[in-house]
């Protein structure tokens, strides 16, 4: 076949792009024709089509109010997106497939048009819940907290809620891009299938008005037979992930200070950079950002990787990638992770926000090294037998096959 691939970063952004790069490197293994389209970013990995790619649209760090409004109109309708990925489909022909992953407020549902205009179905993996809530996590920033206003009380929640940076003004403009989307139904009436990767993420989206018999569940998944297991229990307990409120490093910070002999290590990097520095305790050592040998390295030299996540993590990939390499892994039980993780079997599951439930979970694993390479080896069996990626490009290909007719 020949597959559209479309996401707004082309580079590692977080576990959507993780997952992208995987998925087109198994398509292109498989014989299939891959094109991609993004927008453009120095960060970026080299791409046949990079030339077609749209400008970069930021949210951060804009200076003046004229690039904020401009930034927030294009929020709502990117017209120059649509125009270079028209370039791309007149330069390489019509796919077979355009399969999405993350695009609403970057690219926006304006590249639909000239995928619609060429009748190329399209079909959308949903990464975040940028479908149901404006500030696609189901989080607010502002009270640091879980939050469902976009699905009890409509797309125009935000204005009272402000849960986008805690800004009324930014806040506003999700609305309006939120709003716009559901009453023209472009998204929606357009996308023929959407894939959820978890069971609570297709809940979340059929509640916010998605509909049930277009949305399936289609977990991510990891190619083990790239992955060496690790040997022995490991040396350090480590926290993997973005440096934010909602993935948890406040909480991590706190087991950590309750258990001086457990050496702990910090990878990711984020807005509470500066604060996770002056927070951290002597055990507990920041390594910055690190990706690929060298990150595997660390992750097989764990002890348990810890993912105590406070938002409703739609999947959670990395505790995938501790799996694989067979360390324990100890996560919230909640949405995503609860539903990869059986607790006591591949890892140990522990309240949100509960420091205390983290620590002694931590502190199990530290002091039963035993324990801990059993986890990991049953999570390495899970992997293979629920998660390996020949069953997931197996799947995918039904449902391409069944919409490209």
């Amino acid at each position: 076949m020949k597959v559209l691939l479309v996401n707004k970063f082309y580079h590692l952004n977080g576990g959507a792009e993780r997952h992208l790069f995987e998925w087109e490197r198994l398509l292109r293994a498989h014989g299939h024709a891959v094109s991609v389209f993004s927008m453009r970013d120095a960060r970026n990995r080299p791409c046949a089509q990079e030339r077609f790619f749209s400008d970069a649209v930021r949210f951060e760090g804009i200076p003046s109010a004229r690039e904020k409004l401009r930034a927030a109109a294009l929020s709502l309708w990117n017209a120059r997106a649509a125009q270079r990925l028209e370039a791309l489909l007149d330069a390489e022909g019509r796919p077979d497939i355009a399969h999405l992953h993350a695009f609403v407020y970057q690219l926006t549902p304006s590249i639909l048009d000239p995928l619609v205009r060429r009748g190329v179905p399209i079909v959308q993996t949903c990464h975040e819940y940028a479908h149901v809530c404006v500030n696609q996590h189901l989080y607010n920033a502002r009270t640091e907290r879980p939050c469902r206003e976009c699905l009890t009380r409509g797309r125009l929640a935000p204005l009272w809620a402000r849960c986008i940076k805690g800004s009324l003004a930014a806040s506003a403009a999700g609305a309006a891009a939120g709003v716009t989307d559901v009453l023209f139904g472009r998204s929606r009436r357009r996308i023929r299938r959407f894939f959820a990767v978890s069971q609570f993420m297709r809940g979340v989206l059929v509640a916010g008005g998605l509909p049930a018999a277009r949305v399936f569940h289609t977990p991510n998944f990891i190619d083990p037979d790239l992955i060496a297991p690790a040997d022995g229990a490991g040396e350090f307990l480590l926290f993997l992930g973005r440096l934010t409120p909602y993935k948890g490093i406040r909480a991590f910070l706190k087991a950590a200070a309750r258990l001086p002999e457990a050496p702990c290590k910090i990878v990711g990097t984020g807005p509470l950079e500066s604060e996770t520095r002056r927070a951290a305790s002597p055990n507990v050592e920041m390594l910055g950002h690190r990706e690929g040998s060298e990150l595997w390295a660390l992750v097989r030299r764990a002890r348990a990787v810890v993912v105590p996540s406070e938002w409703y993590e739609p999947f959670g990939l990395v505790i995938l990638e501790a799996m694989a390499a067979g360390r324990a892994v100890i996560a919230s039980r909640l949405a995503g992770p609860a539903e990869i993780l059986c607790d006591g079997r591949e890892g140990l599951l522990v309240p949100p926000g509960d420091t205390e439930a983290l620590a002694d979970a931590m502190q199990r694993l530290w002091e039963r090294p035993e324990l801990a390479v059993e986890l990991g080896r049953a999570g390495r069996a899970k992997v293979e037998r629920q998660y390996a990626a020949e069953p997931h490009y197996e799947r995918m290909m039904r449902h391409f096959q069944e919409c490209a007719g």
